[in-house]
């Protein structure tokens, strides 16, 4: 009997429609899934290549909802010269109940969306009352994407600020943003002008194997939101002993990160994860204070990213089917 899967470039996922909103009933219950023990997810493969270059790989299981998936990726900072982005990879969905794989798309769309809607679970939980002021250090894609979907989840935002160490990446996103944006937005003079303004902070800057702090103490609000998708690459010692709380996508990746990717040596504890967040079993969840969040990548994030996309254009026409 004849198989085929679809095949979802990159162009056709940024045709879809589909926002950081839509990303978030389908994460929300696999983290309730997870906070259960429901779902599979072994440790990820992670190993530099080269200098900054590196090369992983996540796979899970939810028999639940009858998918599992695979995602293997590259990482070089490299690509940002040639206006390619960072990672590089692919996402294989597979129905479980078949043994079969039913789609393969551009994993750096799908992980950029399930990125902005992990970040939306913890601001929706956790953004100071009243926040004002929404600050981007990073005008990439993430920035956009955060840009995008923040306003329409927190309502009490009134303005943007843009920072990027490229003047040009940070004026393309205010245009596009005087288009395109619920809010306002302007470019900031500096790092430290963004940064203080900031009620609600996104870091999306280049993940490197050292840590390239710029980020001090004295530049943050007393109550601040920090969604960090860059790890804990941008904060100095100082402004990361300053955090109120500290939290991450998963305890156990995030401990795995530490013991074997050389990372978040600077980060004394973690608080809680969005599982305890989403059940309701994070006591130190706060909107007062600073509060960093620093998102990992899991892999039931990316099935639940691919199973949302799948949903909605798996069965459609248009889709390109590959024999299997």
């Amino acid at each position: 009997m004849t198989h085929s899967f679809g095949y979802f470039p990159r162009d056709l996922l940024e045709r879809s429609g589909l926002t950081g909103l839509d990303f978030l009933p389908a994460l929300e219950e696999v983290f309730g899934l997870h906070a259960r023990g429901a779902c599979a997810m072994p440790s990820p493969i992670y190993f530099r290549r080269r200098d900054d270059q590196f090369c992983n790989a996540l796979v899970t299981w939810v028999p639940e909802w009858g998918f599992t998936s695979g995602k293997l990726q590259l990482g070089d900072p490299d690509n940002l010269k040639v206006g390619r982005p960072q990672v590089q990879g692919l996402l294989v969905l597979f129905d479980d109940t078949a043994s079969l794989p039913i789609a393969l798309m551009e994993a750096g769309w799908v992980t950029a969306m399930r990125s902005v809607g992990v970040s939306g679970l913890f601001a929706r939980s956790l953004a100071p009352s009243g926040a004002e002021t929404l600050g981007l250090v990073g005008a990439g894609l993430q920035g956009r994407l955060h840009l995008d979907m923040l306003p329409a989840l927190l309502p009490s935002l009134k303005r943007c600020v843009i920072h990027d160490v490229v003047p040009e990446r940070a004026a393309a996103l205010a245009e596009w943003a005087r288009a395109s944006a619920a809010i306002p937005v302007e470019v900031a003079g500096s790092a430290r002008d963004c940064v203080s303004q900031a009620d609600v902070l996104v870091t999306a800057t280049v993940i490197t194997a050292a840590r390239q702090p710029f980020i001090e103490d004295g530049w943050l609000r007393k109550d601040c939101l920090i969604l960090a998708l860059d790890r804990d690459c941008c904060f100095s010692d100082g402004a990361l002993s300053s955090m109120s709380a500290y939290a991450s996508d998963d305890r156990r990746y995030f401990d795995h990160a530490k013991a074997h990717e050389d990372a978040f040596g600077a980060i004394p504890r973690l608080d809680f994860d969005i599982a305890e967040l989403v059940t309701g079993t994070a006591p130190a969840a706060s909107r007062t204070g600073r509060t960093l969040t620093m998102a990992i990548g899991l892999p039931i994030a990316d099935l639940a990213g691919a199973v949302t996309v799948w949903r909605k254009l798996g069965h459609q026409p248009q889709i390109t089917r590959l024999p299997f």
